[in-house]
């Protein structure tokens, strides 16, 4: 999707809200990727197509290894970050309104705090995906089920989404 958006819009830039590697990035568009600092300050930020800030608005699931989750280490991560909450999705708020020009959508590939931040900073936002983690976490449960509050509103903010499929899920 970034590499078509390149190809429609070449003097488009494009921040990465992510703790994902740049070099990810930078492989798969052939481009390279400078890290923004992520601060309060008013640093200025680097004047690039590609920034990454490396903040975490995603857990998706701990792994052991390339094939098997570790559901305990994912809810002892869940209870440490709590991307949902008020303060981390008013974080996450302020560095949108920071990088972003005004008006600027936020796309968001399954990340239900970029969903709450761009709207609680006046964005639109897209949503991408082909699953949503409430659907992937009820495999997990009962070790999950103590995040059952985050999976709800998880679900809301996917369930705002006009291209999210209704689906069930432990916690709908």
């Amino acid at each position: 999707m970034i590499a078509a958006l390149r190809r429609r819009r070449p003097g488009l830039r494009i921040d990465l809200f992510t703790t994902a590697p740049g070099w990810f990035f930078a492989d798969s568009l052939g481009a390279p990727v400078v890290d923004a600092i992520v601060d309060e300050r008013d640093a200025p930020l680097p004047d690039a197509p590609l920034r990454r800030h490396p903040i975490a608005v995603d857990l998706g699931l701990v792994q052991r290894d390339a094939l098997r989750a570790d559901p305990v280490a994912t809810a002892a991560q869940l209870d440490v970050l709590e991307l949902l909450g008020d303060a981390s999705v008013d974080r996450l708020a302020r560095h949108f309104d920071r990088a972003l020009a005004p008006g600027a959508p936020v796309v968001c590939d399954i990340a239900p705090a970029g969903l709450r931040a761009a709207a609680r900073s006046g964005r639109r936002a897209v949503l991408v995906e082909n699953f949503t983690w409430d659907w992937i976490y009820a495999a997990y449960a009962p070790t999950l089920d103590r995040h059952a509050d985050a999976m709800r509103r998880a679900a809301r903010c996917w369930a705002r989404s006009t291209s999210t499929p209704t689906r069930a899920s432990r916690w709908s």
